[in-house]
């Protein structure tokens, strides 16, 4: 039997699956009977950590892999049961590996175009061959059996997207050049995972419940490998919004989860997120796509706000205990606003785009040595691991020879040893260390470039009480995708490609900033464009 389930933003889509999930478990099903899948990391993180914590509060789960199919995405789900290790994965190296041979110019390679998992991201596409990469994923996800058949409705979708130098001869050389890498280095990539499990007939043994939340992004693809697995299952739900259907770019189509026949349907029409005034804004937005919207849906009660034009007060925001989305359409602009937060000197992290100095791991080693510095006490395990890996602090500048191995030592005999800041010279710190971090020059400490040293020095004056609960995130919308927030920032500025985009699918712009605006549980901030061409939101 299958049912649909259907909730605008903020509903308690996830939340439905969760309590569904465990009330199967309750009712006797074996947690390994049930599969519970998802695209986006939160979600996967919300499925699992919430499942077990109802089921061990009640005894019926008592080891991990109990649940080994609960909270996973389809493809790492397809990558275990073909046993395929993680080192035959077509990761980001590979990739620059295989464009060096061939000299091929791809943007931002850590971008394309899943996480290990498989969680989708969007993708850069500035140069050709970004979207002769891109259309190895597209072709295979909408199922055409060979690419030739796939080009003419790829051209018809992309055509005002494509950079010059795109040819077809050309693309059919890249696949052909990047099958024969795949096969001569044993090598998998995420399209693979979908395309063998279905030739293998690959299935979860002993399947008996199968619940496949965010469904509005299914692709032919990933809905023909569901499919198998429902056909061994006495039940499956497929949960979704399809105005939060942002990866039609990457084969996905609403339309499946809409049209899909159904035994059952249910509606969930309460938001537990959106208030009044952010909910009337989206409404608005939905209509003048064209898109649809359920009549009975109804906001929470709360009038929050919209403010159009101007950015909330940067300087303010960390002391509010907010926690804020800054989010773009594109990597490349997620990328400029994070330069310009370095500049201001504001603490943020990043989901997507230009990675913050705060998301660094040597951060962590100035609140160490800050404990030191205020005379409170830490372990030798704690030093010991500070100075092994060399990253942090420069051993040759700053240790004594044999301090390494030393402090190694000492923690293996005992890794609870407090350590004060008068114990550092006999560890091995030597003089160079001790006159920079009794002066406070914590930061000099650290191997960073300058721009990001200057950054922490402003924001850890500024900042110092706040640093460690910094809740301002900067990245792509997509990178926002089942999160929320407090307050949400957003950025209404397109680049070319997405400005193309609203010309030939505007419903399809609509839902991405659709998307941005429901994640804001008190209020939105809507910038004025920058560029001279933005989504009118």
């Amino acid at each position: 039997m299958r049912t649909r389930v259907i909730g605008p933003p903020g509903t308690g889509k996830t939340s439905w699956a969760i309590r569904k999930v465990a009330e199967f478990i309750k009712a006797g099903y074996d947690p390994g009977s049930i599969v519970a899948t998802t695209f986006t990391r939160s979600g996967r993180r919300a499925i699992k950590e919430k499942v077990r914590a109802i089921l061990r509060s009640e005894g019926l789960l008592k080891g991990k892999a109990e649940d080994r199919w609960i909270g996973r995405t389809i493809h790492s789900i397809c990558k275990e049961l073909l046993g395929i290790p993680s080192k035959s994965v077509m990761d980001w190296k590979h990739l620059k590996d295989f464009a060096d041979a061939y000299r091929y110019k791809l943007s931002l390679l850590e971008s394309h175009s899943y996480d290990v998992d498989g969680e989708f991201r969007d993708v850069m596409l500035e140069t050709a061959d970004d979207y002769y990469l891109f259309f190895v994923d597209w072709w295979r996800h909408r199922m055409y059996p060979k690419p030739e058949l796939a080009y003419p409705d790829f051209m018809k979708r992309f055509w005002k997207s494509l950079p010059g130098g795109f040819d077809k001869q050309r693309l059919m050389l890249f696949l052909k050049r990047y099958d024969e890498y795949k096969r001569e280095n044993g090598l998998w990539d995420f399209a693979d995972f979908l395309v063998g499990a279905l030739r293998e007939r690959a299935c979860p043994e002993g399947i008996k419940i199968l619940f496949c939340d965010e469904a509005q992004d299914l692709s032919p693809l990933l809905l023909n490998v569901t499919v198998m697995w429902e056909s061994r299952a006495e039940r499956s739900f497929y949960i979704g919004d399809p105005n939060q259907a942002i990866y039609g770019f990457m084969g996905g189509d609403h339309k499946l989860l809409a049209e899909m026949p159904c035994e059952e349907e249910i509606q969930l029409v309460r938001s537990n997120r959106v208030p009044r005034a952010v909910w009337e804004k989206d409404k608005r937005l939905l209509e003048r796509f064209g898109l649809w919207y359920r009549e009975d849906y109804l906001p929470r009660n709360e009038e929050g706000y919209v403010v159009r034009g101007r950015a909330p007060s940067w300087r303010e925001l960390p002391f509010q205990g907010k926690k804020v989305f800054v989010m773009h359409r594109t990597r490349m602009l997620a990328r400029e606003w994070g330069d310009m937060l370095i500049e201001m000197g504001i603490p943020f992290k990043a989901l997507r785009g230009r990675q913050s100095p705060l998301d660094r791991e040597e951060v962590k080693v100035v609140g160490l040595l800050e404990r030191l510095a205020k005379g409170e006490a830490v372990t030798i395990q704690e030093m010991a691991e500070l100075v092994a890996d060399t990253s942090y602090i420069p051993s040759a500048l700053y240790l004594e020879r044999g301090a390494k191995t030393r402090m190694k030592r000492l923690a293996e005999q005992d890794p609870e040893r407090p350590v004060t800041k008068h114990d550092l010279p006999e560890l091995g710190f030597n003089m160079r260390f001790m006159a920079k971090f009794t002066e406070g020059k914590l930061f000099s400490l650290l191997k960073l470039d300058e721009r990001e040293r200057e950054y922490l020095i402003r924001a850890y004056r500024k900042y110092a009480s706040v640093l460690g609960k910094v809740e301002i995130y900067n990245g792509t919308i997509h990178a926002f995708k089942g999160e929320e927030c407090d307050i949400a920032v957003i950025n209404p500025d397109l680049t070319k490609r997405t400005a193309d985009g609203l010309v030939t699918s505007p419903q399809e712009e609509a839902k991405v900033f659709h998307t941005a605006l429901t994640r804001a549980r008190e209020g939105v901030y809507i910038l004025y464009p920058q560029r001279g061409m933005g989504f009118p939101i």
